[in-house]
């Protein structure tokens, strides 16, 4: 018996499970708030007969963010999304209301520019779902005056708990600074264990948290005007975060002496972040006689990380001179993203998106079958870029209905009909949004089956302003969530198809170019760039086993993974090169370097190049400065480097 227990702790997917599912530091919370939210929703619509509770209920999972600033900025997107797809709905029903062979276009038309600015548009609209779908109401509404009457109310779902989630969010939620903090005092906490045992299987999972900070500080200065003066200053500090990261996780076991100084400098770092004081050291220095007893790998890396830490160093005591300045008015962030009108893969995602959902509503329409409608809504939440992400949530979207709608038919056969008030109701809605709350405050792995749990419950409950014992509106809801999933899946599949593993590699290509970039000129930023777009190509790859062998297959999977291990590597041993304290290197080397990097192709570095390093390295004196032979060292280390890689590439 305990050789089975054991067996099963060990399992890796129950460790995903307890991964996913334990209550870190704000889960609690945050499982509270959707819990309070939901409730007083639903008894907001029952005591005031708001119709479709069942939307507003789920309203209150859409719009709640990680933290208030996030919540508040969707809460406001759907107020403003809600009131313009309601003042637009009626435009549209005066031109469309009795044309019914022209309100199919104008559907199409929103679908189509919904879609499309849910692409290119920063803050992402909900007016063209919401457009689309009072459209399709007047098939069962004919009368305008009925018909409009409904719009308005349409609205008060929408407005009533995107107010309540921001209200509340604002008056308990997390603070993105204090979270933003939080996460780098953890990564700190994960730099000190590594210098302190050696064991960096931590560090992985530092990357992904440095490749996000930069979105959350973002979205702190929503909340903390402060933080504005400070923007530069804090994006350079999270570079070198990632960059230290990175760098120690190169370094080899042992070397203790070298490890002590940059443990005291780690230690300062984390101690005047949680302070909000001056570090208590101004920089680092790992002496002579130290560099001079480690090996010829450790010796470059040693030096590039306490290059690193004195960037913090420094960075934290400037942060801290800065904090009572006026703010800064220079920076303007754009409201498209970057290629929003050269990219045409925005159009191709809005096409698809939009023939997928037409297809569904001609589907439902013709079957008069008007139960199945969440199909509609289906096709506007389930679409992604690439079609393994699709599918992911396509898979998670499934197992939710299925969870969702059998646990709302238990309630309905066995608790509803003993529910003889609205208390009993709320307590049944209370148990069920908290348990839906834990699921949806998972990663993005599985937090969206928690979403749509409590959709398919929210809308097979919720028939009515009283109990029901009505299981075939439940039946047809799921029905239709499933119709919306297959519809959209073989769209995506067969029109303009874009695999996960494809992006993954143009991710890839672009990083390695600005590591070129990074070789020849250093500037600020550029290492976050490679950062956060290693980032991007591990999350494709991630999704790419929900693509099968649709694409590549296995095997341009498993090169792609490759390449990012090797790239991974790559990025790590540039920044130990262009993080050395003396400058003083072969430059020819460089160049070749830097001109592999913006043509991997080529066949690696020159070996005229790398002798002549070797032959530099031989001819110094004993007594040449340890900073001078770690920077001739670190091009030693980008050279093995690249020709690993290169090998490999063959």
């Amino acid at each position: 018996m305990s050789t089975n227990a054991s067996s099963i702790a060990t399992d890796p997917r129950f460790e995903f499970l307890r991964a996913e599912f334990a209550l870190r530091p704000g889960r609690l919370g945050a499982m509270t708030r959707i819990t309070a939210c939901c409730l007083l929703t639903v008894i907001l619509c029952m005591v005031f007969r708001i119709p479709v509770p069942a939307y507003a209920a789920y309203t209150v999972f859409v719009l709640s963010g990680a933290e208030a600033a996030t919540t508040l900025r969707t809460a406001i997107g759907g107020i403003v999304a809600i009131t313009a797809a309601a003042c637009l709905s009626l435009l549209f029903y005066a031109l469309d209301a009795g044309e019914p062979a022209l309100r199919l276009p104008l559907m199409a038309l929103a679908t189509f520019l919904g879609m499309y600015l849910s692409r290119v548009i920063v803050i992402g609209p909900l007016a063209g779902f919401l457009l689309v779908i009072t459209q399709t109401l007047i098939d069962d509404i004919p009368n305008f005056d009925s018909l409009a009457q409904f719009i308005m109310w349409l609205w008060v779902v929408i407005a009533l708990p995107a107010s309540l989630v921001a209200i509340i969010d604002l008056a308990f939620g997390q603070n993105p600074t204090h979270l933003l903090r939080d996460r780098v005092l953890g990564v700190f906490s994960d730099i000190e264990h590594t210098l302190l045992t050696g064991d960096a299987a931590q560090l992985a999972r530092c990357l992904t948290i440095t490749a996000g900070l930069p979105e959350l500080r973002q979205r702190a200065e929503l909340v903390d005007n402060w933080l504005k003066p400070i923007h530069a200053i804090d994006l350079a500090l999270i570079e070198s975060l990632d960059e230290l990261v990175r760098i120690v996780g190169l370094l080899p076991k042992g070397s203790h002496s070298a490890r002590t100084p940059l443990l005291i400098a780690t230690r300062a770092c984390r101690e005047a972040l949680l302070r909000n004081s001056v570090p208590t050291i101004a920089a680092v220095t790992v002496k002579d006689d130290t560099l001079r007893g480690l090996d010829s790998r450790s010796r470059p890396i040693v030096v590039a990380a306490a290059f690193t830490l004195n960037r913090l160093l420094d960075g934290l005591a400037r942060r801290l001179g800065v904090v009572h300045e006026e703010p800064s008015r220079e920076r303007v962030g754009s409201f498209f993203v970057p290629d929003a009108f050269s990219n045409p893969d925005h159009v191709r995602f809005a096409l698809k998106a939009a023939l997928a959902t037409m297809l569904v509503y001609i589907i439902y329409s013709g079957l008069d079958w008007p139960g199945i409608r969440t199909c509609v809504v289906t096709c506007f939440f389930v679409a992604l870029s690439s079609v393994g992400e699709t599918v992911h949530k396509l898979t998670l979207r499934l197992s939710g209905a299925m969870a969702g709608g059998l646990l709302g038919a238990l309630c309905i056969v066995f608790v509803l009909p003993h529910v003889t008030d609205i208390g009993g109701l709320s307590l049944v809605v209370a148990c069920v949004a908290f348990f839906c709350a834990w699921v949806s405050t998972a990663s993005e792995r599985v937090a969206y089956a928690g979403m749509q749990m409590a959709f398919a419950f929210f809308i097979g409950v919720f028939q009515g302003y009283g109990p029901t014992e009505e299981l075939t509106v439940l039946r047809d809801r799921v029905i239709g969530i499933v119709l919306g999933n297959v519809m959209m899946s073989v769209v995506f599949v067969t029109v303009w198809p874009v695999s996960a593993v494809d992006q993954a590699k143009a991710a890839l290509a672009k990083a390695i170019a600005a590591l070129g970039r990074l070789l020849r000129e250093p500037s600020d930023g550029a290492r976050l760039f490679v950062a956060q777009t290693l980032q991007r190509a591990r999350r494709q790859l991630s999704m790419s086993i929900f693509e099968g062998d649709l694409f590549a297959g296995h095997s341009g999977r498993a090169l792609a993974r490759q390449r990012l291990a090797d790239l991974d590597a790559l990025t790590a041993a540039t920044l130990v090169n262009v993080d050395q304290a003396e400058r003083d290197t072969c430059e020819n080397f460089r160049a070749s370097a830097a001109a592999w990097f913006e043509d991997p192709q080529a066949p690696s570095v020159p070996a005229p190049a790398s002798d002549a390093i070797a032959m530099r390295l031989a001819l110094l004196e004993a007594e040449a400065r340890p900073a001078l032979r770690a920077a001739i060292e670190a091009d030693l280390l980008l050279s093995a480097a690249i020709r690993s890689s290169a090998a490999r590439a063959r």
